[in-house]
């Protein structure tokens, strides 16, 4: 994927998570059940960072440790959101792919339904080598990936497949054409309105990448909801 068209991506869904802001951090009130596989990782004194971190909701299956958090996202609207939710909390408006404002001191890293937000997967690469930099050795990366293969999402892979296939000039969204896509990409609405870009993982697909940036593999296990992975710094 040309860079201008990644650039285009992720500047495309910053601009929906600012619009959506409030109503996307109501909705995302509570911890999801695949929490529960991070518990035995969870330990107190621990410096965490929340990559993605959007309204701070993981704040809320960390309380009962005492750790030192930092929550990051590239939106805006939504770190404001998390500021009112969470006071006193560590929240900055910053980007995955440059970490090199932080030092190598994080004891885990989360990353929840984050990555599949990244278009091309050097750029998801890239994000996977910024957070192996900035963890500790032996330091655990904690992530959640949508698993869109199931019958609720399987029709966007199927329609943006053949999209790109017999249709690579159709646009489909304001400046960008299928062909500019690359397979498993695809477009989820929010509330049938504001199209958010999600790469469309596979299991094999995500250890493919933990592989090629180093990390080795802990976990890596799928439910209909979601991919779930655990890998740490070697």
């Amino acid at each position: 994927m040309r860079k201008e068209i990644a650039d285009k991506l992720i500047e495309a869904n910053k601009q929906i998570y600012d619009q959506i802001a409030k109503d996307f951090s109501t909705s995302r009130a509570k911890p999801w059940p695949e929490f529960e596989y991070f518990k035995g990782y969870l330990q107190n004194g621990q410096d965490i960072l929340d990559l993605g971190c959007g309204n701070g909701r993981l704040l809320d299956f960390l309380k009962d440790y005492k750790i030192n958090y930092s929550g990051i996202d590239n939106s805006e609207k939504l770190i404001e959101e998390a500021k009112v939710k969470w006071p006193g909390q560590n929240f900055l408006v910053a980007d995955i792919l440059d970490l090199s404002f932080l030092a190598e001191k994080f004891d885990l890293a989360f990353l929840i339904a984050t990555l599949h937000h990244i278009p091309s997967d050097s750029l998801r690469a890239k994000a996977l080598r910024e957070i192996y930099s900035v963890l500790k050795p032996g330091g655990k990366l904690l992530m959640i990936n949508w698993n869109l293969w199931q019958q609720k999402y399987l029709k966007y892979i199927i329609k943006y497949t053949l999209l790109k296939l017999a249709e690579p000039n159709k646009i489909v969204i304001e400046g960008l054409k299928a062909k500019d896509l690359e397979l498993q990409d695809v477009f989820i609405p929010w509330q049938k309105k504001h199209l958010r870009y999600v790469h469309a993982f596979t299991e094999l697909n995500i250890a493919r990448l933990m592989k090629k940036t180093g990390f080795e593999i802990i976990k890596n296990v799928s439910n209909k909801r979601n991919i779930i992975t655990v890998a740490k710094k070697i």
